[in-house]
């Protein structure tokens, strides 16, 4: 990972990115933080259907975990958005999360004589609208997730996976499953958006949101699957509560639909094989990641 030649990572530069990763007074009645919807135990992702935020606001789709987010290149269920300081400031802004302007932000951050500290020391000035997106996407630079049972497999430590966990590796990287299509490379996504057939009905237009093209209504962009173990409930509108009804859906092959990806094949598994591919989803569950203090709320 490379942080941009602008923002280069800094110990004091996190430091404060994690104060403000946790800061409650970003938000418009200062009751939610970042860490309010991506929280830690759920690898920053959250157990709510739907993102909750201020005022007790609902959103319209389950919050998307920021395991290994340093080394995306494309954010956000449409993949509109193409770096993580751009990505950052969407949701303080967003009315159905933070809900509050950035220079509003900054007055509160201006008026509170420990952040003007921490500031000056970190960046030689008072909170700005860049260099307080520098700090939270330094700490969230920081979210590295490689410590799972399936990585110490990868190394070389053959007894790291048990023998259902390593059938349903085979499963995973066969092509009759074609997980691997989609959920590839160490990152288990290859960061396009596609329509899976979740839905007909769903409102939500996903990509088509942004491009207003009928070739892009329902696609979203493929998540990663390391720590979905923790991550539930699943899919962008949060329809899927457990791991076995996601297969169980993809084992249809989707609803039918104009926008439907070509990669979405039926394809039908036993018991066992349904448990041996969920064995090794749960090995890719990093327990150090979403335990490390050092990503911990520091108030």
């Amino acid at each position: 990972m490379e942080a941009p030649v602008l923002n280069p990572l800094t110990q004091l530069k996190i430091d404060l990115g994690k104060k403000l990763f946790y800061e409650k007074a970003l938000s418009t009645d200062s009751t939610i933080s970042c860490g309010s919807c991506h929280k830690q135990e759920f690898a920053f992702a959250d157990n709510s259907v739907y993102a909750l935020g201020s005022h007790d606001s609902v959103g319209f789709r389950n919050t998307r975990g920021l395991t290994n987010t340093g080394y995306l290149q494309n954010f956000f269920g449409e993949g509109g958005l193409h770096s993580l300081e751009r990505a950052t400031i969407a949701p303080m802004q967003t009315e159905f999360e933070m809900n509050q302007n950035i220079k509003t932000s900054l007055d509160r951050l201006k008026s509170d004589k420990a952040y003007l500290k921490m500031f000056e020391k970190v960046f030689d000035d008072v909170p700005n609208h860049q260099n307080v997106l520098w700090a939270l996407s330094s700490f969230q630079r920081t979210l590295i997730s490689a410590d799972s049972p399936y990585d110490h497999f990868v190394l070389g430590d053959s007894s790291a996976l048990n023998d259902e966990a390593k059938k349903g590796l085979i499963l995973f990287n066969s092509d009759r499953l074609g997980c691997r299509n989609c959920h590839t490379g160490i990152l288990f996504t290859d960061e396009e958006t596609y329509n899976i057939g979740l839905c007909r009905g769903n409102p939500d237009y996903g990509r088509g949101r942004l491009t207003l093209d009928s070739a892009d209504h329902g696609a979203f962009l493929t998540p990663t699957l390391r720590n979905s173990e923790v991550t539930a409930p699943y899919m962008h509108d949060g329809s899927l509560k457990s791991l076995e009804d996601v297969i169980r859906f993809y084992e249809t092959g989707g609803q039918w639909h104009y926008a439907k990806s070509k990669k979405m094949k039926p394809f039908e598994l036993n018991d066992s094989e349904r448990f041996e591919l969920i064995s090794f989803l749960n090995s890719l569950t990093d327990t150090s990641f979403i335990t490390n203090p050092k990503f911990s709320d520091p108030n």
